[in-house]
């Protein structure tokens, strides 16, 4: 389990590290414990604070995360890992979730608008919605 799971400076030390490119590379390897690994890092990293889920917003792993979910029609063009087991796919979910639940930071968001399948959009949206909701007190 990431230390990060329990401090938010913990995670936002991770960051500072320069991890989070590393952990979008050990994504893309074909070694499904590490995937797995990387996606729960990923998670929580992001479920901390605003900042942190933008940082992991900003640096693709919302693209990353979805191919390991998502079927092979959807918008982002990406194909379903065929190796993917179902818990790497619980954790990619749960990842894309918490990543989406914290991120405040709409252009960072914005292009998820025009990418992502309906089953990623509904919390892109969700979020786009709770966000104006606080910052503009529009309902």
């Amino acid at each position: 389990m990431c230390a990060a799971i329990w401090w938010p400076e913990l995670a936002q030390s991770v960051v500072e590290a320069g991890a989070v490119p590393l952990l979008l590379l050990c994504l893309q390897e074909p070694e499904m414990a590490l995937k797995r690994i990387s996606a729960s890092a990923l998670s929580d990293i992001a479920k901390h604070t605003p900042e942190l889920a933008h940082t992991v917003v900003d640096s693709g792993a919302i693209a990353h995360l979805a191919q390991m979910i998502l079927n092979p029609d959807a918008k982002l063009k990406l194909f379903l890992d065929t190796n993917s087991s179902e818990d790497l796919q619980v954790k990619c979910k749960k990842a894309l979730k918490n990543v989406l639940q914290k991120c405040t930071h709409l252009p960072a968001l914005e292009p998820l608008l025009y990418e992502a399948p309906s089953n990623v959009l509904k919390h892109v949206v969700c979020q786009f919605s709770k966000t104006m909701e606080e910052t503009c007190g529009v309902a």
